[in-house]
C-alpha cells in the first residue's frame, strides 16, 4: 500500500506485509502525532542594569543619555509537538537579537547614549512543527523626572527631638517613582 491517507488526530497506525505465498510479518505500529495548535508565547525583561527599568507588565524603560542593559526572555509552551525556539528582535542601538533554542530563552541588549526610541518589539515563539505565536514588549525612552514629591509635618512647635514626617512619593508617567530613592535632609 503506498497511497496517502488522512489522519485527523494523533493516532497509532498498524501495518504488516504478506509475501506472494501468504506468509505474513508481525504487526508493526507507528505513532502519528498531529499538532494543529500554535504554541503560547510570553515575553519579559530580566537582569536590568544601569539606566534601565522593567515595569513587570510589558515595558522596558531607558533613560536617554545614560547607559544600561537588559535581557529579553521568552516562555514558549506547546502541549503537542513541544517548544522549539524563541526568536528575538534586532533593536537598533541596543542589540542584534536572534534565535535561541536553549531553555530558558533569552537575548541580551545594552545601550549607551541616546538611541532612537524603539517602541513595540515582537518576540516570536516556535513549536516543533514551526507554528508560531508572538508577544510584544515596548522599549520606551523616559527622560521626564518624577514630580509631586512632598513632605508633610504636623504644624506647631515640638518639645521632643523626634518629629514625624510623612513623605509622598509623587508620580512619574514613565518608568514610575523609585520609592527607595527618596532623600530627606535637614
Amino acid at each position: 500500500y503506498s497511497a496517502p491517507f488522512d489522519v485527523a488526530s494523533t493516532t497509532t497506525v498498524r501495518f504488516r506485509a504478506y509475501d506472494r505465498v501468504g506468509n505474513e510479518e508481525l504487526v508493526g505500529q507507528q505513532l502519528i502525532r498531529i499538532d494543529t495548535v500554535a504554541p503560547t508565547t510570553s515575553a519579559a525583561a530580566a537582569n536590568t542594569s544601569g539606566s534601565v527599568h522593567w515595569n513587570g507588565s510589558g515595558a522596558v524603560f531607558y533613560r536617554p543619555g545614560g547607559s544600561g542593559g537588559f535581557d529579553l526572555t521568552a516562555t514558549v509552551t506547546d502541549g503537542d509537538s513541544g517548544p522549539q525556539k524563541a526568536s528575538f528582535p534586532a533593536i537598533a542601538g541596543f542589540g542584534a537579537g536572534g534565535d535561541d533554542t536553549t531553555v530558558p530563552y533569552s537575548s541580551s541588549y545594552s545601550y549607551s547614549g541616546t538611541p532612537t526610541e524603539p517602541g513595540a518589539k515582537v518576540v516570536t515563539g516556535y513549536d516543533n512543527v514551526n507554528r508560531t505565536s508572538t508577544a510584544t514588549v515596548n522599549v520606551t525612552a523616559d527622560s521626564t523626572a518624577p514630580s509631586g514629591h512632598s513632605a508633610t509635618i504636623a504644624g506647631g512647635y515640638y518639645t521632643a527631638l523626634s518629629v514625624a514626617v510623612t513623605l509622598d512619593n509623587g508620580s512619574d508617567a514613565g518608568a514610575g517613582v523609585n520609592p527607595a530613592s527618596a532623600v530627606l535632609e535637614r
